[in-house]
């Protein structure tokens, strides 16, 4: 990720981003904990077997 740490857009890159790669909305992505941390503690509304093929595919 190249955004800038200022004022969120970090923050709403990786949402993006997360959203982008799982085929969810950026509203079922939510920063619980980590605003202006390196460590994020994200919640994830999404299908568990969704996830589950999502994970398989990129190998974890």
């Amino acid at each position: 990720m190249r955004a800038a740490a200022a004022d969120g857009k970090a923050n709403a890159a990786l949402i993006a981003l997360l959203a982008k790669e799982l085929g969810i909305t950026k509203a079922s992505v939510r920063l619980m904990r980590g605003h202006t941390s390196r460590h994020k503690l994200l919640e994830l509304d999404i299908e568990p077997a969704k996830l589950a093929d999502w994970l398989d595919g990129v190998g974890l």
